[in-house]
């Protein structure tokens, strides 16, 4: 038996601004991109605390630009960006 896996519809991602978009399965009130990007966001942040590496830390970096840019643009971002 079986069946096909169900799609979350987001009819808006508060966080980029998406219409219709398919929804994360993790995460479902973003879109399956946000989604994503928020997941990479918080696992190099925790894997981060366990080990220090430099191109983490740059990655990191980018990510925090980036949610700083969506944030000036007047979309949601994480709660721990500023």
């Amino acid at each position: 038996m079986c069946s096909e896996p169900s799609m979350i519809l987001v009819p808006y991602c508060p966080f980029c601004g998406a219409t219709n978009a398919i929804g994360s399965k993790k995460y479902p009130d973003r879109c399956e991109d946000c989604g994503k990007r928020y997941h990479r966001y918080t696992s190099y942040k925790s894997q981060q605390k366990r080990s220090y590496n430099a191109k983490r830390e740059q990655a990191i970096q980018d990510l925090v630009d980036f949610y700083y840019a969506k944030k000036r643009q007047g979309y949601k971002v994480p709660k721990d960006i500023p």
